[in-house]
């Protein structure tokens, strides 16, 4: 007689398993959402569900299979920021005498401001917020930005002086790119943003047609601060401001991304869109890289090269 056969532990579900039963379809009809749904029910019963950044089981298979743990592991940023780019302030930075406003910004934004008039951003880029970004940008898990764009929310809701009512603008990929990737991570933020801030009291619109790439870019990733500005340099158009019209006269723009890293993107964006006659711009990010945090080469260089000033102006 044969030997039973010995006893196999359940496969976990793996990213790969998970993006193929967990990404709801495009489609609209009636046939995708069900079989969506008996699939998603046979891969709950059949593949016992890990979190995808810590392997600790979940009870349940969700659109995005990451812990409690690691969701409540986000601290927002704190210590002394810069007020209009978030950049950390040592305290060397301070007088203790005289604390004067412009001594509470970062020498970068004291010598070169930009057109934007505050970035700020929910916590530090590493650890966890680093690989949800990276689920969400690289691994299309795209219901990511569902729950990040809860917290970017949350935060907008309680500064002081921003505005009720934005008209959230995310920043565009270049055609090619968005088509190569199939979405836009920045505008699946920017319509999360817009949904819950419903709920803080904040009226905001998106509006993905104002602000056009409008040539093709390298990654910024692994630039120097200088070849990053460089980079996206009169990247950015706003439609309709080619004729000398100022299409956004008077609007408050709330620009939205996934990572600030040096700001040369954001610089770049906010400048086309005061040029349009936007009368404020706020930037939010899910995740901001704080320059002695970095051990790419945008940590080289930390404050503005004297030629560099008029880059912006």
């Amino acid at each position: 007689m044969a030997p039973p056969p010995a006893h196999t532990a359940p496969t976990r579900l793996t990213l790969s398993s998970w993006r193929a039963v967990a990404r709801f379809p495009r489609s609209p009809h009636t046939f995708p959402r069900t079989f969506f749904s008996i699939a998603h029910s046979l891969a709950a019963a059949l593949l016992p569900a890990a979190c995808v950044l810590c392997e600790t089981p979940l009870a349940t298979l969700g659109r995005v299979p990451v812990c409690a743990s690691c969701w409540h592991s986000l601290p927002a940023q704190s210590g002394t920021l810069c007020l209009q780019c978030g950049e950390a302030l040592g305290a060397h930075a301070f007088s203790t005498s005289d604390r004067a406003p412009g001594d509470w910004l970062c020498r970068p934004c004291r010598v070169s401001p930009p057109a934007f008039d505050r970035a700020v951003a929910h916590g530090l880029y590493g650890g966890t917020l680093r690989s949800l970004l990276h689920l969400l940008k690289y691994e299309h898990m795209e219901p990511v930005a569902q729950p990040l764009g809860r917290l970017m929310a949350a935060q907008l809701a309680v500064l002081p002086g921003l505005p009720k009512r934005l008209t959230v603008v995310p920043v565009p990929l270049f055609r090619a790119k968005r088509r190569e990737r199939g979405f836009n991570q920045a505008e699946l933020l920017a319509r999360a943003v817009a949904r819950f801030g419903h709920a803080h009291g904040l009226a905001l619109s998106v509006d993905t047609a104002i602000l056009r790439r409008v040539r093709a870019t390298v990654s910024q990733s692994g630039l120097t601060p200088r070849r990053r500005r460089k980079n996206v340099q009169a990247a950015f158009a706003v439609a309709g401001a080619a004729t000398g019209v100022k299409p956004l006269h008077g609007k408050c723009i709330l620009l939205v991304d996934d990572i600030y890293t040096t700001g040369a993107t954001a610089r770049a964006a906010a400048l086309a869109l005061r040029r349009a006659g936007a009368a404020e711009i706020w930037v939010t990010t899910a995740a901001r890289a704080q320059r002695h945090e970095l051990a790419e080469p945008v940590a080289a260089t930390p404050t503005p090269m004297e030629d560099d000033v008029a880059f912006w102006t």
